[in-house]
């Protein structure tokens, strides 16, 4: 595979950006998370809870926690691959401690911060994903856990987070507190999704027909839409029937839906969402790259 190259145009973009997110995530964790003791797994989380036991800086403790993962990332895979990751991690460090110093709680009610807390981490933190960027933490861990023993991403995030935020639990003493940090957890990772993703204002139809062509035509006239057509055979008949493929933007739904049950009301109809959509008549290929 032919490697990107980095031009220092897009290299100024993605640290920007990178920027950007990590000032979205520090007013997350300073407004909203940090004051009512919310952990939501992540080293951040670990760094909160060490702060409301020792008052060491939230800031300087995640770059810490941090620093013995990137001295062994640096060896196993060298400066170019953690390049990013510890930038994010450095400038989310300076400004998680920068804005504690400058501006006050914005609520004192936990699940209220446990909501607008998770949005805010999970748009700065997709922000960052979505320039190439890391802030490190469990992210970094996960990864080399998986290198080092095989244990997949997902199942050593999870125990990760997991174990983060029940510790906040048995620290702060109340079952309320993991509770919290649960919900913004899984409200940060939902955020980060839709940020990578985008919200989803598009639909893909799998249409399966005897009057395929007619449904087709009515497509690329009505609608101005292409259209995808395949063989399928059903696997209890046996027999070979025609399938069309379309993705159309939201309010373009009852329309097709219409232009279906008109050519043919016996139709086997499939509608799912198409986070993104890139190409002809939706996101030029230029504009998706990152």
């Amino acid at each position: 595979m032919k490697k990107e190259k980095i031009t220092i145009k897009k290299l100024i973009k993605r640290l920007i950006g990178i920027t950007v997110g990590t000032i979205i995530q520090a007013l997350g964790i300073v407004l909203f998370l940090s004051p009512n003791k919310i952990a939501p797994g992540g080293f951040s989380g670990l760094s909160i809870i060490i702060y409301h036991l020792t008052n060491f800086p939230i800031g300087i403790m995640y770059f810490i926690l941090n620093l013995p993962l990137f001295i062994i990332a640096w060896k196993r895979w060298g400066f170019k691959y953690i390049a990013l990751t510890l930038f994010g991690t450095i400038t989310s460090s300076i400004f998680i401690d920068l804005f504690s110093y400058f501006f006050k709680p914005m609520t004192d009610n936990p699940l209220l911060a446990s909501i607008y807390g998770g949005v805010l981490v999970g748009i700065g933190v997709g922000v960052v994903f979505k320039y190439w960027g890391s802030t490190g933490g469990t992210d970094l861990l996960s990864q080399l856990i998986y290198t080092y023993i095989g244990v997949s991403f997902g199942t050593s995030m999870l125990i990760l987070d997991t174990s983060i935020v029940l510790l906040a639990a048995i620290v702060f003493k109340s079952p309320e507190y993991a509770l919290y940090g649960m919900l913004a957890l899984f409200i940060s990772s939902k955020v980060i999704d839709y940020v990578q993703e985008g919200f989803s204002t598009t639909k893909t139809v799998f249409v399966i027909s005897d009057k395929a062509q007619e449904i087709k035509l009515k497509i690329f006239k009505e609608l101005e839409r292409g259209v995808t057509e395949l063989k399928v055979v059903g696997s209890y008949t046996g027999i070979e029937r025609n399938a069309l493929i379309c993705v159309v933007r939201q309010r373009e739904l009852s329309e097709i839906k219409d232009i279906i049950h008109n050519e043919d009301p016996k139709a086997f109809v499939i509608i799912g969402d198409a986070r993104e959509v890139i190409g002809e008549g939706f996101i030029p290929i230029e504009e998706a790259k990152r």
